[in-house]
Order: structure tokens, then C-alpha cells, then sequence
């Protein structure tokens, strides 16, 4: 019986999970509003959108995975290169530059990290470690400073008594969302009492 139970809240789990990801799978992705003011910061795809910053910093990574083998480099200069773009990436400076070079900083971030992280690792997996703890560090620093932003300060829409146009397909997906929600854990229920 408490097997029965474990199985029927994992399945529904799961399906929640499922419904979730069915509306919101657009813009998963996207880390900024989708109006006129934020519009240069998504990509879309096929009605998916992709925040342009991880895109590249993705494309990076990928890149530098596939070439490691190919590129002969310094590993000094790669860590000096890679200190520079880390320094340069602070929210404090990353917010006033121009979107081209936010691409090419992400871009550079994730090509560098890698070379960087796969060199140290051939040397010493301590060390290797270490590096990407600092990483992360540098990385939830930066997130903290973000996260003070507010995204939608001086907007004129704020004063309207509606969703902004930045989460109008996110505001009506939750209304869908939450139907199916709804619809599920009713049938759900039925089911129960007349099982």
C-alpha cells in the first residue's frame, strides 16, 4: 500500500512537472523581460528565447571543448585573458556596454574558462578543484550584485493596472498552466473516490 502511495506521488510529481514545462518551455531561458526595452537581450527560436548572454557564453564553451586539441596556448596567458574577462564582467561594468560586446565578453568568458579549466586539469586535479570553486564563487558574487537590479525600475508601464507587455506571454501561459493544474488534481480526485 505505501509503495502504491510513493508510485502515485511520484506520477504526479512528474505530470505537474510535465504541464509546467509544457507552457514555460518558451522562455525558460530567457533571464530578462521580453519588451521593447530588454528585446536585444533574448534571442528567439522558433518562439523559444534564449538569453543572448548565456547563448554565447555556451557557444564558447562548445567551441573550446571541440578546438582544446587543436589550439596550441600559453596557459599563462589564457589565465591572465581569462582574469581580464572576469574582471570586465562585473555588473558594475558589464551593464554600460554596448550588446556586441557583452557577446563577444560572454563569448570570450566561456572559451577561456574551459581552456583554462582543462589545462589545469592535465596538471593537477586538486588544483583543478580549486579553480572551478573560485569560478563559482566569482560567479555567485556576480549573481548577488545582479540580483539587486531592479529590471523594470523607471518603466512607464508600472503605473498601468495591467501585465507589462515584458510578461504578457509568460502571464497568459500561467493561466493555461494552471487550468490543465486544475483539471489534472479534479480528475485526480474523481478517480480516488471511485476507485
Amino acid at each position: 500500500m505505501r509503495f502504491k502511495y510513493v508510485i502515485s506521488m511520484i506520477v504526479e510529481y512528474l505530470t505537474l512537472k510535465f504541464i509546467h514545462v509544457k507552457y514555460f518551455y518558451p522562455f525558460m531561458f530567457a533571464h530578462k523581460p521580453l519588451c521593447n526595452k530588454y528585446k536585444n537581450d533574448s534571442i528567439c527560436f522558433n518562439n523559444i528565447y534564449i538569453c543572448r548572454s548565456c547563448l554565447f557564453l555556451y557557444l564558447g564553451v562548445i567551441l573550446a571543448f571541440l578546438l582544446y586539441k587543436y589550439i596550441n596556448f600559453n596557459p599563462m596567458m589564457v589565465l591572465i585573458g581569462l582574469l581580464l574577462i572576469i574582471l570586465l564582467s562585473s555588473p558594475v561594468y558589464y551593464k554600460f556596454y554596448s550588446r556586441i560586446t557583452r557577446d563577444f565578453s560572454r563569448f570570450f568568458l566561456g572559451f577561456l574558462s574551459i581552456l583554462f579549466l582543462i589545462r589545469v586539469y592535465s596538471i593537477n586535479r586538486y588544483y583543478f578543484v580549486c579553480s572551478v570553486l573560485c569560478l563559482l564563487f566569482i560567479k555567485h558574487l556576480y549573481n548577488v550584485q545582479r540580483g539587486k537590479v531592479d529590471l523594470c525600475k523607471n518603466c512607464c508601464e508600472l503605473s498601468d493596472n495591467s501585465i507589462c507587455s515584458g510578461y504578457k506571454k509568460q502571464s497568459n501561459a500561467i493561466l493555461l498552466m494552471e487550468e490543465e493544474m486544475s483539471n489534472y488534481v479534479m480528475y485526480k480526485r474523481w478517480r480516488i473516490k471511485n476507485d
